[in-house]
Parts: structure tokens; sequence; C-alpha cells
């Protein structure tokens, strides 16, 4: 089975170290760092080296690139030593909709501890000084959050919320995004029969085929029990098909079990925004699509692909 790490996430924050707190060379000097509290990479942190660049600009070191009120190159922030710690100056680089920090717009200031910096319409920053273990518990904290704990997957709450946001970038930017709803057939035969270890070994292996199929843009969840959904941006109905009979065929193929060999198939539901008609909630409307695909697939006999 991979053994490498889910996608967004280092080796550091996957594995859960036993520091030893007597051991002052484990804590090391603070760093400063900004951390996302609002907008897409909700938890993430982003360390400040020298300088990091926020903007929409595929070379920013902070790319908000769905959020088109934020300006190519919007603002940067530079390390500066701060008395004993280290700050942080926030230049503004002539956005079109400004800085603000603790609510105020601001053309260059130096960050406090804990100030909050909004870029865009949907984005917050913390400025924060970590040393080594608070970098690595707030690391920890967010995969908890955001993170299935047996597969590593992201978990349901992520989804909804992703999903949400990856259909207002479609919706802006005129593009299609794909929904995959995936289930393990005959999953609790297979727990009955080889034992519920087995069966958690299986949904480990499963997500580690899917994720070393998938483009880094695409998001994997587990939605619940042994069903996962996968989310596209900017594939066809066709290209999505293609995907979805991909990774039947690779799960089909695959060895599962240490020593005898156990089947496993998936069946696959795809759905497609946008579509014919307005919908009200256009993100339920696309599970409940993508469910009713997979029903059917499951319906004809399981180890199939339905859109």
């Amino acid at each position: 089975m991979s053994e490498r790490p889910p996608r967004g996430f280092s080796e550091d924050t996957n594995a859960t170290p036993l520091i030893r707190l007597t051991d002052a060379s484990a804590i090391g000097p603070r760093r400063p760092c900004l951390v996302m509290i609002a907008g897409p990479r909700l938890g993430e942190i982003f360390p400040i080296e020298q300088e990091l660049t926020i903007g929409r600009d595929p070379d920013c070191a902070l790319r908000l690139a769905d959020d088109e009120s934020v300006s190519r190159r919007h603002a940067t922030v530079k390390a500066v030593p701060a008395g004993s710690d280290t700050g942080a100056l926030i230049t503004d680089l002539k956005s079109a909709n400004g800085t603000y920090v603790d609510g105020s717009r601001v053309n260059e200031i130096v960050l406090k501890e804990g100030s909050k910096i909004r870029v865009g319409q949907t984005v917050v920053l913390k400025f924060a000084c970590y040393d080594a273990i608070e970098e690595l518990a707030q690391r920890q904290l967010l995969e908890a959050a955001l993170r299935d704990g047996l597969t590593h997957a992201f978990n349901r709450r992520y989804f909804l919320q992703r999903l949400t946001a990856e259909i207002r970038f479609a919706e802006r930017h005129a593009s299609p995004v794909a929904l995959l709803m995936i289930d393990l057939d005959h999953f609790k035969q297979l727990n009955d029969k080889h034992g519920h270890l087995t069966g958690d070994d299986v949904l480990k292996k499963l997500v580690d085929l899917l994720t070393e199929t998938l483009r880094a843009e695409d998001v994997l969840a587990r939605y619940g029990g042994e069903e996962f959904a996968v989310l596209a941006r900017g594939i066809t109905r066709e290209q999505a098909l293609m995907l979805a009979d991909r990774l039947r065929k690779l799960v089909e193929a695959a060895q599962f079990g240490a020593a005898d060999r156990v089947p496993v198939t998936i069946s696959v539901g795809v759905g497609l925004f946008p579509f014919p008609e307005k919908a009200e909630d256009p993100a339920q409307k696309l599970i409940e699509i993508s469910d009713a695909a997979l029903y059917r697939a499951k319906q004809a006999g399981r180890n199939q692909v339905q859109s």
C-alpha cells in the first residue's frame, strides 16, 4: 500500500511524533506565519520565510485563484525583526479592492500577533508566530478537521463546503464540474467474510489507488461508510465517464488483501454541472443526480458506471 501523504499535507503533518518538551532544541525559534481562518484553504499555514506574495497569479506563494475580487498581485508580507521575535510587514500592491488589517484599509503596516488580514471577499488570514511544536499542532488540528481519520481522504463536511465553492467557480467561469459518487460493492459481505480489519485495509488502499490516479486539483472525500465522492473541475461529461470507468477498472484489477486476494469492485454514478434548467440548490441537486446514477449502477449489477 502506498505510504505517501495525502495531498496538501507534509510527512510531518501525517505523523504524530512524541516530542520531548524538555528538549529545547525541539521547540526552536518562533517564525512568522499566516493562517487562513476563512477561505478555500481553511486552517492552512503559510510560513513567511522572507517575502510572501498574495494574489491570483500562478507565481504567488499564497495563490487565491478562485476569488476574482483578489488582484493578480494583491499584497506582500515580509519578515522583519521585531524585538526578540520576528514580525512581518504587509504592503498592499495597489490592489483594486484593498487590503484590510483589523478592519482598516492599509497601504503598509507592521502586523501584530493575532492581526486579521482580509483579502478580497472571502479570505481572512491571521498573523501568528509559531515554534516547531505549535506549528506541528496546528497542522495536525487542520488534518483532523478536514480529513477522515482512517483513509485520509477529505471528510464529508469539507466536501460539502468545497462542492458549493466549485459550483460557484463553475458559474463564474462558465465551465463544468463533475461529481462522481463511488460505492464499494458488497462491502458488508466483505466485512462479514474477511473481518473489519481487512475492510479497513480495503478502504485505505482504495483511497491510495484513487489518489494516485486523480489530478492534484481533484477532490476525493469519504462521503460516508464505504461511499466516496470525487469532484473534478473543468471536464466534460464524456471525460467524466472515462475517468469513472478508468477508476472502476483500476480497482477491479488491483490486489487487495495481504494473504488471500480479496475481490473488490466499485459502482460509480456521474453527475455534471451546469444543468439544463436553473436549480434552487445546485449543490444538493448535483448530489441527487450523482446518487441516482449510482443507484442505477448498483441496480444494473454493480461494477459499472452510470450517468
